[in-house]
Protein backbone atom coordinates (compact mmCIF):
# COMPACT_ATOMS: atom_id res chain seq x y z
CA UNK A 1 0.00 0.00 0.00
CA UNK A 2 1.18 3.01 -0.98
CA UNK A 3 0.68 6.97 0.48
CA UNK A 4 -1.21 5.28 3.35
CA UNK A 5 -3.18 8.30 5.62
CA UNK A 6 -4.85 8.01 8.53
CA UNK A 7 -7.63 10.54 9.88
CA UNK A 8 -8.76 9.78 13.12
CA UNK A 9 -11.57 11.79 14.14
CA UNK A 10 -11.83 11.78 18.18
CA UNK A 11 -16.28 12.68 18.42
CA UNK A 12 -16.97 9.71 16.25
CA UNK A 13 -13.69 7.73 17.16
CA UNK A 14 -14.20 6.74 13.39
CA UNK A 15 -10.02 5.92 11.61
CA UNK A 16 -9.89 5.92 8.14
CA UNK A 17 -7.25 4.42 5.87
CA UNK A 18 -6.71 6.13 2.47
CA UNK A 19 -4.39 4.76 0.09
CA UNK A 20 -4.04 2.57 -2.66
CA UNK A 21 -3.71 -1.45 -3.34
CA UNK A 22 -1.34 -1.76 -6.04
CA UNK A 23 -2.59 -4.97 -7.96
CA UNK A 24 -3.06 -5.68 -12.01
CA UNK A 25 -5.38 -3.99 -13.56
CA UNK A 26 -7.58 -7.57 -14.43
CA UNK A 27 -7.36 -9.21 -10.95
CA UNK A 28 -10.91 -10.70 -10.01
CA UNK A 29 -12.87 -9.11 -7.13
CA UNK A 30 -11.92 -13.06 -4.38
CA UNK A 31 -8.01 -12.24 -5.52
CA UNK A 32 -8.28 -8.37 -4.76
CA UNK A 33 -9.80 -9.59 -1.25
CA UNK A 34 -7.14 -11.40 -0.81
CA UNK A 35 -4.29 -9.26 -1.57
CA UNK A 36 -6.28 -6.50 0.96
CA UNK A 37 -6.49 -9.23 3.16
CA UNK A 38 -2.86 -9.71 3.34
CA UNK A 39 -2.17 -6.52 5.03
CA UNK A 40 -1.97 -5.71 8.50
CA UNK A 41 -5.95 -4.86 9.67
CA UNK A 42 -4.96 -5.53 13.25
CA UNK A 43 -5.88 -2.08 14.44
CA UNK A 44 -9.20 -2.05 13.57
CA UNK A 45 -12.42 -4.05 13.45
CA UNK A 46 -13.23 -3.52 10.51
CA UNK A 47 -11.17 -2.39 7.50
CA UNK A 48 -13.29 -1.82 4.13
CA UNK A 49 -11.64 -0.93 0.52
CA UNK A 50 -13.35 1.45 -1.28
CA UNK A 51 -12.11 1.27 -4.80
CA UNK A 52 -12.52 1.77 -8.67
CA UNK A 53 -12.18 -1.27 -10.28
CA UNK A 54 -14.52 -2.78 -12.29
CA UNK A 55 -14.78 -6.61 -11.51
CA UNK A 56 -16.03 -9.29 -13.76
CA UNK A 57 -20.08 -10.23 -14.00
CA UNK A 58 -20.95 -7.08 -12.23
CA UNK A 59 -19.47 -7.64 -8.73
CA UNK A 60 -20.24 -4.48 -6.73
CA UNK A 61 -18.45 -5.51 -3.23
CA UNK A 62 -17.40 -9.13 -1.23
CA UNK A 63 -16.45 -9.80 2.32
CA UNK A 64 -15.51 -12.28 4.19
CA UNK A 65 -18.79 -13.51 6.96
CA UNK A 66 -18.75 -13.87 10.08
CA UNK A 67 -20.62 -16.80 11.45
CA UNK A 68 -20.91 -18.00 15.29
CA UNK A 69 -18.49 -21.07 15.24
CA UNK A 70 -15.32 -20.15 17.42
CA UNK A 71 -12.27 -21.47 15.08
CA UNK A 72 -14.12 -20.13 11.58
CA UNK A 73 -12.35 -17.00 10.55
CA UNK A 74 -14.10 -13.82 8.71
CA UNK A 75 -16.06 -11.26 9.76
CA UNK A 76 -15.40 -8.43 12.04
CA UNK A 77 -12.91 -8.20 14.73
CA UNK A 78 -11.63 -11.04 13.08
CA UNK A 79 -8.33 -11.65 14.37
CA UNK A 80 -5.01 -11.43 12.53
CA UNK A 81 -3.85 -15.26 11.97
CA UNK A 82 -0.88 -16.79 10.52
CA UNK A 83 -1.73 -19.26 7.21
CA UNK A 84 1.40 -21.70 7.24
CA UNK A 85 0.45 -22.70 3.46
CA UNK A 86 0.94 -19.21 2.71
CA UNK A 87 3.81 -18.31 4.84
CA UNK A 88 2.13 -15.24 5.96
CA UNK A 89 -0.35 -13.18 8.09
CA UNK A 90 -3.15 -12.48 7.40
CA UNK A 91 -6.51 -10.36 8.31
CA UNK A 92 -9.93 -11.44 7.22
CA UNK A 93 -12.31 -8.36 9.33
CA UNK A 94 -12.06 -6.92 5.82
CA UNK A 95 -13.90 -6.05 2.87
CA UNK A 96 -14.30 -3.96 -0.34
CA UNK A 97 -16.70 -2.08 -2.79
CA UNK A 98 -16.23 -0.71 -5.91
CA UNK A 99 -18.04 2.15 -7.23
CA UNK A 100 -17.16 1.15 -11.28
CA UNK A 101 -19.44 -1.22 -12.36
CA UNK A 102 -19.39 -2.51 -16.39
CA UNK A 103 -17.63 0.28 -17.56
CA UNK A 104 -19.47 3.09 -15.54
CA UNK A 105 -19.99 4.95 -12.37
CA UNK A 106 -22.31 3.06 -10.20
CA UNK A 107 -25.50 5.19 -8.70
CA UNK A 108 -24.83 6.77 -5.31
CA UNK A 109 -27.99 4.73 -3.86
CA UNK A 110 -26.10 1.65 -5.49
CA UNK A 111 -22.77 2.22 -4.00
CA UNK A 112 -24.72 2.75 -0.48
CA UNK A 113 -26.58 -0.43 -0.64
CA UNK A 114 -23.23 -2.24 -1.68
CA UNK A 115 -21.14 -1.12 1.39
CA UNK A 116 -24.30 -1.64 3.91
CA UNK A 117 -24.74 -5.06 2.55
CA UNK A 118 -21.21 -6.06 2.94
CA UNK A 119 -20.96 -4.87 6.45
CA UNK A 120 -23.72 -6.73 6.90
CA UNK A 121 -22.16 -10.04 6.10
CA UNK A 122 -18.99 -8.66 7.75
CA UNK A 123 -21.20 -8.64 10.87
CA UNK A 124 -22.68 -12.13 10.20
CA UNK A 125 -25.77 -11.76 8.04
CA UNK A 126 -26.20 -14.60 5.55
CA UNK A 127 -25.71 -14.92 2.05
CA UNK A 128 -29.04 -15.40 0.30
CA UNK A 129 -28.18 -16.72 -3.21
CA UNK A 130 -26.93 -20.34 -2.87
CA UNK A 131 -24.41 -20.77 -5.40
CA UNK A 132 -22.38 -17.60 -3.88
CA UNK A 133 -22.69 -19.35 -0.29
CA UNK A 134 -19.36 -21.73 -0.77
CA UNK A 135 -17.14 -22.09 1.62
CA UNK A 136 -13.19 -21.23 0.90
CA UNK A 137 -10.90 -23.30 1.70
CA UNK A 138 -6.92 -22.46 1.94
CA UNK A 139 -4.95 -25.33 2.95
CA UNK A 140 -6.08 -27.00 6.07
CA UNK A 141 -8.12 -23.55 7.21
CA UNK A 142 -12.17 -23.20 6.45
CA UNK A 143 -13.26 -19.82 5.82
CA UNK A 144 -17.05 -18.58 5.79
CA UNK A 145 -18.93 -18.34 2.57
CA UNK A 146 -17.77 -15.03 0.70
CA UNK A 147 -20.19 -12.44 -0.31
CA UNK A 148 -20.20 -11.43 -3.42
CA UNK A 149 -22.39 -8.64 -4.37
CA UNK A 150 -23.33 -7.46 -8.37
CA UNK A 151 -26.42 -5.61 -10.33
CA UNK A 152 -26.65 -7.26 -13.69
CA UNK A 153 -26.20 -5.37 -16.98
CA UNK A 154 -29.74 -4.90 -18.09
Amino acid sequence: MSSLYQIYNRKTCLTFQLGSLESPQNIGSLDYLIKWSELDHSAYCLSLLFTYRDFSGGVLGIAWVAQPEPRVLGGICSPRVFLQERGQLMSFNTALATFLNFGRRAPRKVSTITVMHEFGHNFGSGVSIPHVAKWFTLGHLRFPPLSAFWVSKE
